[in-house]
């Protein structure tokens, strides 16, 4: 499958659940960075700050945005710390919540097995890379393209 009609494909996912689960959030330069902010933001206004800045990749500012207010509510909803076991953890339960979605949505085995994919890129690898070198991804795309 193309990449782009994966992401497409996936934002679709993002979306969904994001509105089953009414997630909501505002977007700040200066969200919080550690479990515990994030998790007392939360309790505290009922809605998430998550960060706007960097690459958005193929998924682009707005869905890209909402991705990552909906990893913080799986975050929060599973009890899944910002280190390298929680971020593992999330990772398969984001693939195993998508893939569920998608199957509601009615999309196929091709599509959710892009899902799959994508989420193991955008999270699990992309969180070995941060491991491995001490810092973040700086070209989502390409990084992407290099791992798909």
């Amino acid at each position: 499958m193309q990449i782009s009609k994966a992401y497409n494909i996936i934002t679709q996912v993002i979306k969904a659940y994001a509105q089953q689960e009414g997630i909501k959030f505002v977007t700040s330069s200066d969200a919080p960075s550690t479990y515990e902010e994030m998790k007392n933001f939360f309790v505290k206004n009922g809605y998430f700050m998550v960060y706007d800045g960097g690459d958005h990749g193929f998924l682009g500012k707005e869905a890209n945005t909402l991705f990552r207010a909906v990893h913080d509510y799986t975050h929060c909803l599973y009890g899944y710390g910002f280190d390298f076991e929680g971020e593992t953890s999330l990772s398969a339960k984001t693939i195993e919540i998508f893939g569920k979605v998608a199957k509601e949505l009615g999309i196929g085995k091709k599509g959710r097995k892009a899902i799959s994919k994508i989420v193991h890129i955008e999270i699990k690898l992309q969180l070995d890379h941060y491991y491995k070198t001490g810092s973040f991804v700086e070209d989502q795309k390409q990084f992407v393209l290099d791992n798909w």
